[in-house]
């Protein structure tokens, strides 16, 4: 996915993913996207970005999802992560 990312654009992609690989429509069918996020938010792997970066191990109990989002930087490499060219602040 690239990063950071809007719910819109996360909704999106994972209806496209979805028809190539039924995993995923698995996966959306139990699971609502708006709660897998909260918990990637809640294990520090999800945070908020823009004018304010929230995390939730900076003491802020919920991601915000109609904010703009982003992996936490340090799993980039890891995952393959794309920047995009939205602006984010550390």
């Amino acid at each position: 996915i690239k990063n950071p990312f809007y719910f819109n654009y996360l909704t999106s992609h994972v209806s496209k993913t979805s028809e190539m690989y039924p995993i995923v429509e698995e996966l959306i069918k139990e699971h609502k996207i708006s709660d897998i996020l909260s918990n990637l938010y809640r294990v520090g792997l999800l945070g908020n970005t823009g004018n304010k970066v929230r995390f939730a191990h900076r003491g802020d109990d919920e991601i915000l999802l109609e904010k703009q989002m982003m992996l936490h930087r340090a799993l980039w490499a890891s995952l393959s992560i794309e920047h995009n060219k939205f602006q984010y602040r550390y």
